[in-house]
């Protein structure tokens, strides 16, 4: 419980509009009521919000977002081939159209204000309809789509995470102006200067990048390990996993993040293999003649050799 599921599948309409009842599917023309076992083991039963609903004014107001306008029902069906039936052929004749529902949603909201309680869910359907002309000429196969969404609200969860995540970036800023003040503060000589500030300067990013992808890392494990602890142990509904169709909400933030100290992390490693852990040594060696008679001048030859060492 607690995981959005999606269920894709395909249904041949012909079965509807066969002649011979027996090829028809069983259910054809049932209504069901639906109920859902609550944790005392008691049955609730569940509203529908059947989106083809049609008011007295005009519209559909269950395609609506507010909520005051919905038209509630408790009885639903999965093939309707009555209602095609002409009525000088009621009730064996063949029907001039069938309707089916090719969306299913069951949904359930997290209630905010009360912990381990969930808001009364209920079941959105949308019907379709298909004439008997179209089945057999154009095309029989109708693909039904059937999901369960839970939902709840993580305003509050960002709030928290996003203060956390602004408190650490204050913290890795100290932590780079000391940095910086440490490499600043070391005595330099003048020929050396232009050098050493090249190296402090590649230095100092290479340090951002560890410090910057090490630090958010733990962040990020943090952050999952919440959803671990609080949703995979819990013995009642407590949270829901947000659900793909608020990933500009839930999961953009830490994609983006991921992939930020993905490769922070990444060209840290590249330097520290290509330029850190390889290394050169210089050996300069002065080769000198034996010294000459008292007559000579001397004669010194300086030669250099280097070796390089990875």
């Amino acid at each position: 419980m607690g995981v959005t599921q999606d269920f894709y599948c395909e249904f041949d309409l012909m079965h509807l509009m066969s002649d011979n009842k027996w090829e028809r599917p069983r259910l054809e023309n049932f209504f069901f009521e639906l109920y859902l076992r609550d944790f005392n083991d008691n049955l609730i039963d569940v509203p529908l919000l059947v989106e083809n609903t049609a008011s007295e004014s005009g519209g559909y107001p269950n395609q609506s977002d507010d909520r005051s306008r919905w038209i509630l029902t408790r009885r639903f069906f999965l093939f309707d081939t009555v209602s095609g039936v002409r009525q000088n052929e009621y009730p064996e004749g063949q029907p001039v159209y069938v309707r089916y529902p090719y969306n299913m949603v069951f949904e359930y909201k997290l209630d905010p204000s009360n912990e381990e309680m969930i808001y009364l869910p209920y079941l959105r359907i949308s019907y379709r309809e298909r004439t008997h002309t179209y089945i057999k000429e154009t095309n029989s196969a109708a693909k039904i789509y059937f999901a369960t969404y839970y939902i709840a609200d993580t305003t509050k969860f960002w709030e928290v995470a996003m203060g956390i995540f602004y408190t650490l970036l204050a913290i890795l800023i100290l932590i780079i102006i000391i940095k910086m003040q440490v490499l600043l503060s070391k005595p330099q000589i003048g020929a050396e200067q232009n050098d050493n500030c090249k190296t402090g300067i590649i230095s100092l990013i290479v340090f951002i990048l560890d410090f910057f992808s090490t630090f958010y890392f733990w962040y990020l494990f943090f952050m999952i390990g919440y959803w671990w602890v609080f949703f995979k142990l819990q013995e009642r509904v407590y949270t829901f996993v947000p659900t793909h169709e608020t990933y500009w909400t839930n999961f953009e933030q830490y994609d983006w993040l991921f992939a930020w100290v993905t490769g922070s992390k990444l060209v840290y490693v590249i330097f520290k293999v290509f330029f850190d852990q390889g290394s050169f040594d210089v050996y300069l060696i002065d080769w000198e003649r034996p010294r000459p008679q008292s007559n000579e001048v001397p004669v010194i030859q300086n030669r250099k050799m280097v070796a390089r060492r990875n």
